[in-house]
């Protein structure tokens, strides 16, 4: 399923893997399989390989995020990154992984960066 998603979307496999769960209810005659698709927005990096370009900003397979940038900010982990002021005059929409809260943001960085 994944694939076939994957393949019609045109982005990797990877990136829609966390979105599947299968679960199971009830024992014997009983039992029921729950299968559950997340539906919110997929961040860039998930979508292929991220990659800057020379001042223009970010392209993933083909998109183009203009002033974005793909770097490591708050984690070990790269993820494609906008100013804040930059996305609203831009429109796009905002996704944030559970390692980027606010709360594991080191001090010294804590409103250094808008992104």
């Amino acid at each position: 399923m994944a694939r076939e998603l994957a393949s019609q979307m045109g982005i990797a496999q990877k990136g829609l893997k966390n979105r599947f769960i299968l679960s199971t209810v009830g024992k014997g005659n009983n039992q029921q399989f729950i299968f559950w698709l997340g539906t919110y927005p997929l961040a860039a990096e998930d979508a292929g390989k991220a990659r800057n370009l020379k001042k223009k900003g970010v392209a993933v397979k083909k998109y183009r995020f203009t002033g974005a940038f793909y770097k490591n900010v708050y984690g070990a982990k790269k993820h494609v990154w906008i100013r804040t002021a930059r996305n609203r005059t831009a429109g796009y929409s905002g996704v944030s992984p559970v390692s980027q809260t606010p709360g594991n943001v080191p001090s010294h960085l804590q409103g250094r960066f808008p992104v």
